[in-house]
């Protein structure tokens, strides 16, 4: 079944260096644009019970969008081709670890959508883009804004909890 909902990637990578001990490379994916597509956390430890975008780990040698089609694969059941994300927004947020968010959108997937990860997931749905779920992780909020135009004070780029 071909999609015209738009997935978004965010990808939580370690910094440049690689050395930072309390980093996370993880990346989100959901469905923005029109509608939503958003997952209920489950027995993570990190915002369980929070609606948030599907996430996981890249994999060593693995680029931002081929992590992207695969994690969405492998959490949702959708497909979604590498050359078909574009860049949405950037995030540096700095909680118990220090993260790099990367959110990308596609306005094509294929597959029909469903909980992979029932062990990590016990949501899974779209949601008008006017009445996300609550509580949302407040941090997909800004990339909400972000797909809006509504962006940060610097454009594509936003950070939090450096002060």
């Amino acid at each position: 079944m071909a999609g015209r909902r738009t997935p978004t990637l965010l990808l939580e990578a370690v910094p440049a260096n690689g050395h930072d001990q309390n980093a996370t490379a993880e990346r989100d994916i959901g469905l923005l644009g029109a509608s939503a597509r958003a997952q209920r956390r489950f027995n993570t430890g990190y915002l369980d019970g929070q609606w948030a975008l599907p996430s996981g780990h890249a994999n060593d040698g693995e680029d931002a969008l081929a992590a992207a089609s695969r994690e969405l694969l492998e959490e949702t059941g959708l497909i979604v081709k590498s050359d078909d994300w574009r860049f949405v927004c950037a995030m540096h947020r700095r909680t118990d670890r220090t993260i790099i968010d990367l959110f990308f959108t596609t306005d094509r997937f294929f597959g029909t959508p469903r909980i992979c990860e029932p062990t990590k997931c016990d949501g899974l749905a779209f949601f008008p883009m006017n009445a996300l779920p609550q509580p949302l992780a407040g941090y997909i909020g800004v990339a909400v804004d972000c797909l809006k135009g509504i962006g940060p004070r610097h454009g594509a780029y936003y950070s939090e909890g450096w002060s």
